[in-house]
């Protein structure tokens, strides 16, 4: 628990210095804004899009878990995924919140929020139906569960 709380207050400390210094960047000069637009050194040449860190984490995991398969059972491995999850959990809701409240702030006219909220409701019955279709289909074509004969527990 404590680890969570340093790595989170550390990241919030991290994010705070990183709103401040783009604050105090909008207000510099062109030559002082040319000094922080790109890392120099080592870390310009180990930049990579987010997309490819994700993907290079993928394998990584993957080659870790082939090599040393005891790993994903230890203890710690459990708390870290647990915790994890958690984190996300707590995180998603406001967030969500924020970018919808964000959105309709940032739109001046209440007609424009009654267009957006139809296009997102007949977006979202679409997609849903397309989802439920392609479940179905591909459930009588595959046949999940068929030939499985277990009996249930009488106890239960």
């Amino acid at each position: 628990a404590q680890a969570i709380f340093f790595s989170s207050s550390f990241l919030a400390s991290f994010a705070f210095q990183e709103c401040r210094g783009s604050i105090g960047r909008q207000t510099m000069g062109s030559q002082q804004e040319a000094q922080f637009a790109k890392p120099s050194g080592i870390m310009h040449k180990l930049r990579f899009p987010l997309y490819a860190q994700v993907l290079v984490a993928i394998v990584l995991g993957v080659l870790v878990g082939t090599i040393f398969p005891r790993l994903a059972t230890s203890s710690w491995v459990k708390m870290l995924g647990t915790g994890f999850v958690k984190l996300i959990k707590m995180a998603i809701g406001p967030i969500i919140f924020c970018t919808i409240v964000s959105g309709i702030a940032h739109v001046a006219d209440a007609a424009k929020i009654g267009r957006v909220a139809v296009k997102a409701i007949v977006y979202f019955e679409i997609i849903s139906t397309f989802a439920l279709a392609i479940g179905l289909l591909v459930a009588n074509l595959v046949q999940p569960g068929r030939g499985f004969t277990a009996t249930g527990d009488e106890a239960a």
